[in-house]
């Protein structure tokens, strides 16, 4: 992914060119308004966003930052079981009736998003809204998601899994840096220290990363895709096949109109 510049809005407010790709399939009428009722927040890895079986009070449309949907099990480990970048939104199921979740949202990966109060949100999903299809696609798509990784975490091997991983990741960030510890990915992952340090060494002796504390650094994508499940190419194909376009940090700029609009809301 390439690194792009930042746009700045008239007002002074630094908007980064790439935006949310899901907002950014609503034409500038649709979307001026929604930005008006947004702020524009920052997440460190590990923040909660969304904690089991509270109220949902906020929706969620990450910008850089990545997340992670995890479900925790009674002796403490956890498990990934949805990734969510710049393609989507954190809190969708407010759509379906739900007023809170079982699992568990993290951020994964740091960086912005937008955020926006959950009663403005189930205004702006009411039936023949412009917001409403498009998140009622979406959540077909995370469903399918969440389905297909269940099933990759039962049935394939760890160092698979782990390529897979990162893939997703590359997809969602600019540059090939990926800002996050082996520590904090193998929590993610419902894997162990040693597992995952394994699988990155091997990755890395493959010349297709390096890694350290600070984090992973993709240098070979097409020798990691090549050893990756075949989870990573379903998953991106059914997402592109409900959405129309795929999960990747290479959405356009916001306009200029938008831009002030979310300013004038800071």
């Amino acid at each position: 992914m390439q690194t792009q510049q930042h746009a700045i809005a008239p007002t002074g407010w630094v908007l980064p060119l790439r935006g949310n790709l899901l907002l950014q399939q609503l034409d500038d009428t649709a979307l001026a308004p929604l930005l008006a009722q947004m702020e524009r927040r920052t997440y460190q890895a590990r923040d909660v966003l969304l904690a089991p079986h509270q109220p949902i009070t906020e929706v969620v449309f990450p910008l850089e930052a990545v997340m992670a949907q995890l479900i925790r099990f009674a002796d403490g480990a956890s498990v990934t079981v949805a990734t969510v970048g710049s393609e989507g939104v954190i809190g969708w199921s407010l759509a379906v009736g739900a007023t809170s979740i079982a699992d568990e949202t993290r951020c994964q990966l740091p960086g912005t998003a937008l955020v926006m109060r959950a009663d403005d949100f189930r205004a702006a999903i009411r039936p023949k809204r412009p917001l409403a299809d498009l998140i009622a696609r979406y959540g077909l798509a995370a469903f399918r998601q969440a389905t297909q990784v269940t099933a990759c975490n039962a049935h394939h091997p760890v160092v698979s899994r782990v390529a897979h991983w990162l893939l997703m990741c590359h997809d969602r960030v600019d540059g090939d840096d990926i800002a996050i510890t082996p520590a904090f990915m193998g929590e993610l992952l419902g894997l162990t220290q040693a597992g995952t340090r394994l699988a990155l060494d091997l990755h890395q002796h493959r010349g297709f990363i390096t890694h350290g504390h600070a984090g992973i650094t993709i240098r070979d994508r097409a020798g990691l895709a090549a050893v990756a499940c075949e989870c990573y190419g379903r998953m991106r194909d059914e997402f592109v096949d409900v959405m129309g376009y795929a999960p990747e940090a290479t959405g356009l700029a916001l306009s200029d109109s938008s831009s002030a609009q979310l300013s004038a809301a800071d």
